[in-house]
């Protein structure tokens, strides 16, 4: 396989991956758009209907636990490194195939939500904001949720520099 097919394949990938941003933003809004209409109609029609109270409930809990928004931005920010890196071998004769062939390593990584460079687990980001926060240091990734448990600790004990409201 030449070096021009190898590009070829990571095209094809870059492609996948915007393929499966777009199907997991669907199932999200399908999913909560479901889950407000018929919520909605419970409340609006004030029905005992046993079916449409389980289907509500399927609904809420299948958004919250596949969590699609969340896969999808793996996959955005997977999409947008290996793009990039494809752009850049295009345009400039500086990038080899093991750079674009590194950035779908990175790529598959953050998919993965293994990587220490992207999006993560959400374990990992709890883990992270509470070392950020004992050393003083702001989180640098832009995936950390906000500290929604600094509301419960003494303003004094929290370091200004590492609230990211």
């Amino acid at each position: 396989m030449s070096e021009r097919d190898g590009i070829e394949l990571f095209r094809d990938t870059a492609k996948r991956w915007r393929c499966e941003v777009q199907s997991y933003l669907g199932l999200h809004f399908a999913l909560g758009l479901g889950t407000i209409a018929l919520s909605t109609y419970l409340a609006a029609t004030g029905t005992t209907n046993i079916y449409a109270r389980w289907a509500l409930a399927f609904l809420a809990s299948a958004l919250t636990f596949l969590a699609p928004k969340i896969t999808a931005e793996r996959y955005k920010d997977a999409y947008h490194i290996l793009s990039i890196m494809i752009g850049r071998y295009d345009h400039d004769l500086t990038y080899t195939y093991d750079h674009v062939a590194a950035a779908a390593d990175r790529g598959h990584e953050i998919i993965k939500g293994v990587s220490s460079k992207g999006r993560r687990g959400l374990g990992d980001c709890c883990d992270s904001l509470i070392r950020g926060c004992v050393s003083g240091l702001q989180p640098k990734s832009k995936s950390y949720p906000p500290l929604w448990w600094s509301r419960f600790l003494p303003a004094s004990t929290i370091p200004t520099t590492a609230l990211i409201f």
